[in-house]
């Protein structure tokens, strides 16, 4: 159903790759879920590995949204986004993406991007198909750094068409649409495309690159910034360490959301912090020029670092406000089909 790393060259090590995805499916697919008592809080993919997923419903809502996170965190640190937008009246879904949070999956290792993508429908078509209420409601995708990426090519016109899932609007925060030439640098561009396939599991070591988290806050907001510090998962990205396999996915996966632009009717409304250090905002303008969306807003935030949802106030109950209400706008009626 995806395109899927190519196991057709002959050579033995790509039949024995394929040899072992073959059975590391059929093993994975009469898996458990990870934790019995919230069974119900999981889907399986069609590797059969278990995706998590937690709703946050709102009384009388008007409308659902669904949260993707970033690279190397988790659902949980969009606590308080779904705690706004339940008080604004959108019931919202959290989920973690593969090798993410209480997802199962190898930490920081994906086969192919489109694997999130997967998760992401997976997770919306299983939500939607046990709520007909639910599903009558305007929908609302919201994604941040990767999540941001991931959420662009899920609201893609021919993705949607794919999937059948109709989406009313997007927000994007601080996505990765475009390499930053001080992580990609010419050796590293190197190593992904070389090893990205043959050793996708290969770490970056710290000492080639450490990560952008030595080098830039994420917030300015001190309790953030520390407990962003604090998470053991960013021992995989910001502190040196990510898999070269997920580095090359990444890479493709912008390029893509760069070339396929022009397939984006879906209204979405990007925002990115004036002093992001981790993703470039030039990406996201030059993506918001290409975009074939007739209702598409693009605001830089002055003083802003990466986490927008996350930083200090004012900033952090201005951006909430601005999603919030532009969601609002867009949740006029409900659904039909």
């Amino acid at each position: 159903f995806f395109e899927r790393e190519n196991q057709g060259s002959g050579t033995m090590s790509s039949g024995l790759c394929g040899l072992n995805h073959a059975m590391k499916q059929i093993f994975m697919k009469g898996r458990k879920p990870p934790a019995e008592h919230f069974r119900d809080n999981f889907v399986s993919n069609s590797e059969g590995i278990w995706i998590f997923f937690e709703e946050r419903p709102a009384p009388n809502p008007k409308g659902v949204v669904f949260v993707v996170h970033g690279l190397a965190e988790d659902s949980s640190r969009y606590l308080h986004v779904a705690k706004h937008l339940n008080d604004k009246g959108f019931s919202v879904v959290l989920m973690d993406l593969e090798g993410h949070g209480r997802s199962d999956g190898e930490r920081m290792h994906v086969r192919h991007f489109d694997s999130y993508v997967e998760d992401v429908y997976g997770v919306v078509n299983h939500v939607l198909s046990r709520s007909k209420p639910l599903a009558a409601l305007p929908r609302f995708l919201l994604g941040h750094c990767m999540g941001g990426l991931v959420a662009i090519l899920c609201a893609a016109d021919a993705c949607q068409e794919q999937y059948g899932v109709k989406w009313d609007g997007l927000v994007v925060t601080g996505p990765a649409l475009i390499a930053d030439p001080k992580t990609a640098t010419p050796f590293n561009m190197w190593l992904a495309r070389t090893f990205g396939k043959a050793t996708p599991k290969l770490r970056i070591p710290p000492w080639v690159d450490p990560g952008p988290g030595h080098k830039y806050r994420v917030s300015g907001l001190d309790a953030a910034q520390h407990r962003y510090e604090q998470d053991p998962s960013l021992h995989y990205t910001v502190r040196g360490g990510l898999r070269i396999g997920t580095m090359l996915q990444l890479l493709n996966a912008m390029s893509r959301a760069n070339a396929e632009a022009g397939g984006m009717g879906t209204a979405y409304l990007a925002l990115h912090g004036g002093l992001d250090g981790f993703t470039l905002s030039e990406g996201t303008e030059r993506w918001h020029e290409n975009t074939g969306s007739k209702d598409k807003t693009c605001r830089l935030v002055p003083g802003a670092l990466h986490e927008l949802m996350n930083e200090a106030d004012p900033i952090r109950t201005e951006v909430l406000t601005t999603v919030s209400s532009w969601m609002t706008k867009r949740a006029s009626g409900t659904r039909s089909s």
